[in-house]
């Protein structure tokens, strides 16, 4: 049998400081997503894409996935208790909705809130709130840290480490190349680009060309100094209503030649929200409306909508369980605290309640 070095494989081998060609900046690890690179780790080009009105339907169509789901929390009686009463201190609808965060900006930062009761001698968790992503920065251990900020910018230099039990990190489908998760907002970046760029020429063309106008006729007779006076009666009459012409001027409404230019605008806008929907919900109702009827493909959608709240679901279910936990071992130390899972509700009156499994 050969003999086995303990030392090395207890360790990690294959690391970013053993390899020659990476460059390590200050000893953090940047995003390496491309588009935030191009606009200087700023967000905000990211939360800007949020007030497109379709990209917003679809991220609220799939949130509401989970958030419509009963809470079940199960344990001993003593779990079941201590764990509701966390949860009903805070609002879980508002918790869970930042924790859905992550899919869209990779990951959410959520700092638990305490108080201290003196009388019970013990620590109170009051709220749960997510923090700005570029507060945040891994380094090259793919720990997340705390960014330094001075005048106004943030450093690209080594962060300051999180306190314990302080903060709840999610993230969406993270790697070892990029810690800072996969953000669905990325993946739709340059569809709503394009279509905001489209819909914007559309309506300068439609405020151009598409209204009807007014066209003047004069007579061969007329001289420059008469025409000119005909254009200020015509300007004056926008605001009046009245019009005082001579004889042999002519004023009538024009409608403007109509042409089927406005429908290439209309299925790029159209394209760009299906692209928008693909990211988002994985499906869209209009993909597959050619080839199948409109039940099929509704209850294709259904069921997309189904796998990806099944997958979504985990990632607040860990966050919640994790505050449990956080809230047991300050108050009483290394004891197993109730477990959450999110279910579908069976009727409207369930939705969203926190149900109790005691056993």
């Amino acid at each position: 049998m050969m003999p086995v070095n303990i030392k090395q494989l207890t360790k990690e081998y294959a690391t970013r400081r053993k390899l020659s060609d990476f460059k390590s900046l200050m000893g953090i690890l940047p995003d390496p997503n491309k588009i935030l690179q191009q606009n200087n780790y700023d967000y905000e080009i990211f939360r800007d894409l949020l007030t497109d009105p379709h990209l917003s339907a679809a991220i609220q169509q799939r949130k509401m996935q989970i958030l419509q789901m009963q809470i079940e929390i199960a344990g001993t009686s003593e779990q079941v208790k201590r764990g509701k009463k966390v949860l009903n201190r805070i609002s879980t609808f508002k918790f869970i909705n930042e924790c859905l965060d992550a899919l869209l900006y990779g990951f959410s930062a959520m700092e638990v809130i305490y108080e201290y009761d003196e009388f019970a001698n013990e620590l109170i968790i009051t709220d749960v709130s997510e923090k700005p992503q570029e507060w945040f920065i891994f380094d090259q251990r793919n720990e997340i840290k705390l960014r330094k900020k001075d005048r106004g910018m943030y450093l690209f230099e080594a962060g300051v480490s999180l306190p314990d039990f302080k903060f709840i990190i999610i993230r969406n489908q993270p790697s070892y190349e990029n810690p800072y998760g996969e953000k669905l907002l990325a993946n739709v970046y340059w569809p709503v680009t394009f279509k905001r760029a489209a819909v914007e020429y559309w309506q300068d063309r439609v405020e151009r060309y598409g209204l009807p106008f007014l066209e003047g006729e004069y007579p061969s007779t007329a001289t420059d100094e008469d025409i000119k006076k005909f254009e200020e009666r015509i300007e004056d009459m926008l605001e009046s209503n009245i019009l005082i012409k001579e004889e042999g001027y002519k004023l009538s409404f024009r409608e403007p030649v109509k042409y089927d230019l406005g429908k290439i605008f209309e299925y790029i806008a159209n394209f760009h929200n299906t692209e928008i929907s693909k990211a988002i919900l994985s499906e869209t109702l209009t993909i597959q409306l050619d080839s199948s009827g409109s039940y099929k493909v509704a209850d294709i959608h259904r069921e997309m909508l189904r796998m990806l709240g099944t997958a979504d679901k985990r990632l607040v279910e860990l966050a919640i369980n994790r505050l449990l936990q956080f809230d047991m071992f300050l108050n009483f130390g290394e004891v197993e605290a109730a477990t959450v899972k999110l279910n579908e509700a069976k009727d409207e009156t369930e939705r969203g309640n926190i149900v109790e499994i005691v056993g």
